[in-house]
């Protein structure tokens, strides 16, 4: 056993007992901890006799080590390593978190309200087309798509909470457009104004997600925030169909006073510390978006199908003579809530990887029921299984996205990503409302399969079999 230390000395304790890991009786504590960097990290050499060994030997104090510091992390041009994460204890609901999430989710409701509504306002309101209502239900990602690049530089350098907090103000705004819209090209305009501030809303939600996840739990945090959009999307049609009832004005006048209890609750945010430079300033940041692109690719195929499920699903539903519609989408919102919530470690433990190829068959394969078998238990049970699938394939895309990214670089690594998001939600509308109206819906669902199925393919080229799911950087300011 080492001689004993004074009070304060920064210097490691020497081992017991070499060898010794992960807490057994005799391991040290650089050992136990990865980030402890040892004097010797080769142990000692072979040959030489231990303390007190063999006549005419010098007995030898304790073995002298490194001063321990803990590892530094810099905005750097390129992406910060570090070692792969493991699960941990912490707390993740803790109030920052919770207001985070409680927020976000008060936004998609309020967006969900829109879905039961939006195609029967184009239709019968506006005396529009079904091409027409998949233009409108797209337009509001051609904004979030072409707004993502400021959003991502304004999170950085702003702040996530004040984008979080003009994001709710600007989504309310273009909720109460929808009512006073008089022809499609209104209508249109306002849904442009709520893509903007949805995806405002949804890139510093998802950064502000990350920024207070303890380490290790990066992934779940992830799948709780985005199980609060799916959960929100998934309840609004049924929030909107019950202030329908009361008349239209009601609803939209609903939907927009969400927005903004979620404003003032974003207002309570904290400001979390600035990460620990060691006293090293921080140099520009030249964002690297790799791996951001290639996992927002199979994030984009993997939601296409759904964007567009969710968009037409009234129409699929009437045709079916199905009027409980609000139905189809409680159960898909559901659905994802189990996933998510049995299922929320599942992408720190397993991986990427692991984790996305299951959810893509799982998505390929409900589509392709809602295909074939063309029948209302065909809906539902495409429903859910396409739904389970969608569970887990973004939070774990995420987490590879965003592994080893460096300080200054988050939201606009987070901003890239969630970019195919929403070029999934203009185009899955798009193209499945013109193959609807040229074919038919079965046809318009087997190519969201098709789509599934080359993520898929994808995902086996460009995701490692051992993805790393290691935490990223302290938070900045927020």
């Amino acid at each position: 056993m080492g001689a004993a230390r004074p009070p304060g000395d920064r210097r490691a304790a020497v081992p017991a007992r070499a060898g010794a890991l992960d807490g057994r009786p005799g391991a040290g504590a650089e050992e136990r901890d990865p980030a402890v960097r040892r004097a010797h990290p080769r142990g000692p050499r072979r040959g030489r006799p231990r303390h007190g060994g063999g006549r005419g030997t010098r007995r030898r104090g304790p073995a002298r080590v490194l001063p321990l510091r803990p590892p530094v992390r810099r905005a750097t041009g390129r992406s910060v390593t570090t070692p792969t994460s493991t699960v941990t204890t912490d707390r993740l609901w803790r109030a920052p978190y919770v207001v985070t999430v409680v927020a976000t989710s008060l936004v998609f409701v309020a967006v969900g309200v829109t879905i039961p509504l939006l195609p029967f306002v184009v239709l019968d309101r506006l005396g529009g087309t079904e091409l027409a209502v998949g233009l409108v239900f797209g337009a509001s990602a051609l904004s979030a798509v072409l707004c993502r690049p400021a959003l991502g530089w304004l999170g950085d350098v702003r702040g996530r909470r004040l984008l979080l907090v003009v994001g709710t103000v600007v989504t309310a705004a273009g909720l109460w457009g929808h009512l006073v819209a008089a022809n499609v090209s209104a209508l249109v305009l306002a849904r442009l104004v709520l893509g903007l501030g949805q995806a405002a809303v949804m890139v510093a939600a998802a950064t502000l997600a990350l920024d207070l996840a303890p380490a290790g739990r990066r992934g779940e945090a992830s799948s709780y925030l985005f199980l609060a959009v799916n959960g929100g999307i998934g309840t609004g049609p049924a929030v909107g169909q019950q202030l329908a009832s009361h008349g239209e004005a009601t609803a939209w006048f609903g939907a927009a006073s969400l927005c903004l209890v979620a404003g003032v609750l974003a207002l309570f945010l904290p400001r979390p510390p600035r990460a620990d430079t060691g006293g090293e300033a921080l140099v520009p940041v030249r964002p690297s978006y790799g791996a951001a692109l290639r996992t927002g690719t199979l994030a984009g195929l993997g939601t296409l199908g759904f964007a567009g499920f969710l968009a037409f699903v009234p129409l699929y539903a009437d045709d079916l003579d199905l009027t409980a519609t609000w139905a189809v989408f409680l159960l898909a919102s559901g659905t994802v809530v189990t996933v998510r919530i049995v299922g929320a470690r599942v992408p720190d433990r397993l991986g990427a990887r692991t984790v996305a190829r299951t959810s893509f068959g799982a998505i390929a394969t409900g589509f392709g029921v809602m295909a074939l078998w063309g029948t209302v238990p065909g809906l539902l049970v495409g429903t859910v299984v396409m739904a389970g699938g969608m569970g887990l394939l973004v939070p774990s895309l995420v987490l590879h996205a965003t592994s080893g990214v460096s300080a200054g670089e988050e939201t606009r690594r987070m901003s890239t990503f969630t970019l195919f998001l929403d070029l999934a939600a203009a185009l899955g509308p798009s193209l499945l409302g013109l193959v609807a109206v040229r074919a038919s819906y079965g046809q318009a669902f087997l190519g969201c399969a098709a789509a599934a199925l080359l993520g898929l393919v994808l995902l086996l080229r460009w995701v490692p079999a051992r993805s790393s799911t290691a935490p990223g950087p302290a938070a900045e300011p927020a």
